[in-house]
């Protein structure tokens, strides 16, 4: 298996072997693998939505149910801490036993999180305000190990870094109205303690996701060195290719 930074050398040796660079890759990625493009967004969607809202989101909300400015940056700091080291080692996991368990297991973690969140926030307790970023944050190191690891093995070499790009910038710009939304839907519930909406939300960025990686195919053991599309659209599709 090999990294984005180890296809780098891979995918400017096809160039020269070719004399051009892929035309139009955007229009490649597009029209050629637009299935890999999906699942790529909805992965970003699923990391992002979750961890935007608790870093941003969650600070403001600790902040107007009673906490001090500094306990909830105290607590984002420690969470940043947590996910600095949690981070690699969840990427290497991903390395270890494939990007699917690893991906299954950060998402599932942040559907029940989504809701136990706000819960521990709103008890008023500092230790708990700590425990709820923390926890948080390496539910949400899985996805962050993982997606990266994930990305550039849903896309051939012509077009890797296209693909790439394009899944998760969409991705980011979906993920990044998470806070804005949240906050619409408190106001629209009446303010602390009403999360639910918010945490229904949530959930629904992370259910789907879910089932992509439930059924995608693993891309752990892909040849990125072959330069072909990765066959990795969903199990359900790979079983009915390989019955033909």
């Amino acid at each position: 298996t090999l990294s984005l930074h180890d296809a780098l050398p891979i995918f400017f040796e096809e160039v020269v072997e070719a004399r051009q660079a892929r035309r139009a890759p955007l229009a490649q990625v597009l029209t050629k693998q637009p299935g890999s493009l999906v699942i790529g967004i909805l992965l970003t969607v699923g990391l992002l939505v979750f961890g935007i809202v608790v870093y941003v989101f969650g600070v403001s909300y600790a902040v107007s149910v009673g906490y001090s400015r500094s306990e909830a940056l105290g607590a984002l700091a420690a969470a940043q801490g947590a996910q600095f080291l949690l981070t690699p080692v969840c990427a290497g996991l991903s390395d270890r036993f494939g990007r699917r368990p690893i991906l299954l297991v950060g998402l599932l973690l942040q559907t029940v999180l989504c809701f136990v969140f706000f819960t521990m926030l709103n008890t008023g307790s500092v230790v708990l305000l700590f425990v709820a970023f923390v926890v948080a944050t390496a539910a949400n190191s899985f996805l962050s190990g993982a997606v990266s690891a994930t990305l550039p093995e849903l896309f051939s070499t012509d077009v890797r870094y296209t693909g790439v790009a394009l899944a998760y910038a969409v991705g980011s710009t979906i993920g990044g109205l998470g806070p804005v939304v949240s906050a619409s839907l408190l106001a629209a519930a009446g303010g602390p303690p009403n999360t639910l909406s918010i945490s229904l939300m949530i959930l629904v960025t992370v259910l789907v996701p879910a089932v992509i990686a439930f059924r995608m195919r693993e891309t752990r053991e892909l040849d990125l060195a072959s330069g072909a599309a990765p066959p990795i659209v969903v199990a359900q599709s790979a079983r009915v290719d390989e019955g033909r």
